[in-house]
């Protein structure tokens, strides 16, 4: 069909004159789209520019389109959002009909916008918010957090007497060590623990520490992660967490495209490969519809109106149907129990 597309890695912190620019030579040579680009902060670069030069632009960015959705029809997003996480997770949590959750948040602009992610979806799956504690960047010590959303029991201040012992079945050995089998009173059904993985390390392990355990705790797709598993798997038993792509599904769609990739790179693919391939399955379906469009628009415009006839597409990521400029799929919900990864929804359906 004459198609041309180029495949954009600009660099963090290209701006917008450095965009700019890119598209000006895409036009020249007549591309007709752009997959790219992977950092969120550039979309709106690109939006400006799509809008512009009328080239649609795919993007795996793991964010939502800021600056596209009413800026511009031509930026078409593929990728996980924070929303689809959090989204993912409370859904499930009112299937298990928790009625309560806790949530345990950076204080900084990505712990407040999941946050309101949570917040939004708990009153759409009739789950109460109860309890939001917010900690610092250089928190290390997570026990006033603790504190805040359950209550300690009370032992006192110095040794603990035989009887004591007795009553509250704890030891001054299990004392020192913060674990006691005199377990704190925990009001929510469920705990959101949001962060990055040198925070998340810290807090799973102080929640077991203060003996903090006994529901399911929800946790960012960054738990989706072997080398984490390894370290901290026994500190996440029970942690449910989301993720856009799975390379152990034993889906065929998934295992035949898991061969081609270690057979052309020696090793398994990530979610980036997995979604890159995605879309560029996408833009070949999209080319098989040219010749009902028209080529009236130019190589952009052209492309931009088979996009859209494109209502749906099942890759290695799952089923996904596009919804205005978002190709929407569920994603992958796991839960961590016995050392083991098991699939509790999958964007392939049941």
């Amino acid at each position: 069909a004459g198609i041309k597309y180029i495949i954009i890695d600009v660099p963090p912190r290209a701006d917008s004159q450095t965009v700019a620019g890119v598209f000006a030579s895409m036009e020249k040579n007549g591309i007709s789209a752009v997959i790219g680009p992977m950092f969120g902060g550039q979309l709106k670069y690109f939006a400006a520019e799509s809008s512009r030069y009328k080239i649609p632009v795919i993007t795996p960015a793991p964010s939502s389109i800021k600056g596209a959705k009413g800026v511009s029809p031509y930026v078409f997003g593929y990728g996980m959002t924070l929303g689809q996480e959090i989204a993912a997770e409370m859904r499930y949590a009112g299937y298990l009909n928790l009625k309560s959750v806790s949530v345990i948040y950076p204080r900084n602009g990505y712990g407040s916008k999941l946050l309101s992610y949570i917040n939004f979806y708990s009153k759409k799956y009739g789950v109460k918010v109860m309890g939001a504690t917010a900690y610092a960047g250089k928190t290390v010590d997570f026990f006033d957090n603790f504190n805040s959303i359950v209550k300690f029991t009370n032992i006192g201040k110095g040794g603990v007497s035989k009887a004591e012992e007795s009553q509250l079945g704890i030891t001054p050995y299990n004392l020192m060590n913060g674990i006691t089998e005199a377990k704190p009173l925990i009001p929510f059904g469920g705990l959101f623990v949001i962060g990055n993985p040198s925070k998340l390390e810290l807090i799973l392990t102080q929640l077991a520490y203060y003996n903090i355990s006994g529901f399911p705790i929800f946790g960012p797709s960054s738990l989706d992660s072997g080398h984490f598993m390894e370290k901290y798997g026994f500190y996440m038993q029970g942690a449910i967490f989301p993720d856009g792509y799975f390379k152990h599904d034993t889906n065929k769609t998934v295992t035949d495209f898991n061969a081609a990739y270690k057979g052309n790179y020696g090793e398994m693919p990530n979610i980036l490969s997995a979604e890159g391939y995605d879309i560029g399955g996408i833009m070949i379906k999209a080319a098989g519809k040219i010749n009902s469009t028209g080529y009236a628009d130019g190589p952009g415009g052209v492309f931009y109106k088979a996009l859209l006839l494109v209502k749906s597409y099942k890759g290695v990521c799952g089923i996904s149907k596009l919804s205005g400029n978002r190709f929407k799929k569920q994603l992958y919900l796991f839960k961590y129990k016995h050392y083991t990864v098991y699939i509790l929804q999958s964007p392939f359906g049941s």
